[in-house]
């Protein structure tokens, strides 16, 4: 009896350690769900960080919230999601998460991502300042992963960490250069990988491998998962059972290779059966059905 007491109070430890473990490796608020005054907590905080802008918007991946930032008119400051906050244990490898983005004239954005130690700084080399890692317009959520490659860095952990993304463009100001007014890209899940691969590999057999549909049957939305394994044209259609086209989710739109998200907004459509249908530039055509209740 008092062996068992005794290993039922070691695994009760190891599952505190664990869980205290994983609270400090995890990205706060980062699903954006926890908003005050419509910006998201944790977030730009301080006098110098406050200055540049980032707002809530109700068009998520999951949950009700995301984060949107924007381009500006100099000198007002261009939008950025920033954090700093607390770590504990291995050395995170990437930074993955789902965006959707409207730019304008080819602006980009860029991701500046650190760790501390012991008050010793470490900065993701390839991502400070310069690389323009997210370009091109994606109306659908679509996952990114950004690789952190450390330079210099002395440790096998950190104890603190912070995230950096903003857009960028050619218009020059002040000694910097700004995205465009009207650029927006909106931000939603975010979490460190601790893996090479923060992405699932992409299936090269096929021009779009599409997941099932979720919830199916569907009652306002229906959430479209799929993955392009080279760049070409996109066009996502829902039909009704007579072959009438009732709604047009993706119009031809480009896409790079990547996995992606598609929300299908079902609230003025009755409660039936209807064919949603994948096509590409490159002649690829699948079809699925999909329940309205």
């Amino acid at each position: 009896m008092a062996k068992s007491s005794t290993m039922v109070k070691k695994l009760l430890f190891i599952a505190l350690m664990l869980a205290a473990f994983l609270g400090f490796t995890q990205i706060p608020n980062a699903g954006f769900e926890s908003v005050t005054a419509g910006k998201p907590n944790n977030y730009n905080l301080g006098s110098i960080y406050g200055l540049y802008p980032i707002r809530d918007t109700l068009s998520p991946r999951t949950g009700i919230h995301a984060a949107a930032i924007y381009g500006s008119i100099p000198p007002a400051y261009n939008g950025a999601v920033i954090s700093e906050h607390q770590m504990a244990g291995a050395l995170p490898t990437g930074l993955s998460g789902w965006y959707k983005y409207k730019p304008q004239l080819g602006d980009s954005i860029i991701f500046d991502i650190g760790v501390y130690k012991q008050g010793f700084f470490s900065s993701a080399a390839t991502n400070n300042y310069t690389s323009t890692i997210l370009t091109g317009t994606t109306s659908v959520y679509t996952q990114f992963n950004v690789p952190i490659n450390y330079t210099g860095y002395a440790f096998a952990s950190c104890d603190s960490a912070y995230i950096i993304i903003y857009p960028t463009g050619n218009v020059s100001a002040l000694g910097f250069n700004w995205a465009h007014p009207n650029t927006v890209a909106v931000f939603d899940d975010l979490a460190w990988t601790y893996t090479v691969l923060g992405v699932p590999e992409i299936d090269k057999t096929h021009a779009i491998n599409l997941e099932n549909v979720s919830p199916n049957p569907a009652s306002n939305y229906a959430n479209l998962i799929y993955t392009v394994s080279e760049p070409t044209n996109v066009s996502l259609k829902l039909y009704d059972i007579t072959g009438k086209e009732v709604l047009k989710i993706i119009d031809n739109e480009h896409q790079q290779s990547g996995r992606y998200k598609a929300v299908a907004e079902l609230t003025g459509l009755q409660a039936g059966v209807y064919l949603y249908e994948f096509t590409t530039s490159s002649g690829y055509k699948v079809t699925k059905k999909l329940i309205k209740q």
